[in-house]
């Protein structure tokens, strides 16, 4: 039966022959592996993330306003070093309701300098975490961005 979208409809019945309008009706949607993720969100949209100076990392992604049973409560940050990021455990954790203009933030610090991590956002609610395996890497380093060596303007004719 997994996974999939399934839709069921009840309706009622007699010796005189069954009814013609629907009752009731119920729609689910099941994982691969049985689990019902119907009221799961959907996972954030445009992760991007960029290294800050003292070996931290700006992770930053979008979620588009949603209500109802699909929206999330927040979303999980995971990190890890080399190709894939570590879901055991979540390094940081930011609320729906922290975002301005459906945009979120995550800065993780104390991280090694030169160090290759991969990251990848979750987005969860009462009904779950979804499970998307999107990340990205990005390296951490101690030093941030370097000094404008010069700036020089000219007019537009």
């Amino acid at each position: 039966m997994a996974p999939g979208a399934w839709s069921f409809g009840v309706r009622a019945e007699n010796a005189n022959g069954e009814e013609k309008n629907l009752d009731c009706a119920v729609s689910i949607v099941l994982d691969a592996f049985g689990n019902d993720i119907t009221n799961r969100p959907d996972p954030p949209m445009g992760l991007r993330a960029f290294p800050l100076a003292g070996a931290s990392i700006r992770v930053e992604w979008s979620y588009p306003t949603t209500r109802g049973a699909k929206a999330p409560v927040g979303f999980n940050v995971y990190i890890g070093a080399g190709v894939s990021p570590n879901y055991s455990a979540p390094a940081a954790a930011v609320a729906y309701n922290a975002g301005i203009l459906n945009t979120y933030i995550a800065n993780l610090s104390g991280l090694v300098d030169g160090v290759t991590y991969s990251i990848g956002v979750r987005s969860f609610n009462a009904s779950g975490e979804e499970a998307n395996t999107r990340s990205l890497q990005v390296t951490a380093d101690a030093t941030g961005p370097g000094p404008v060596d010069g700036l020089s303007a000219a007019p537009i004719t």
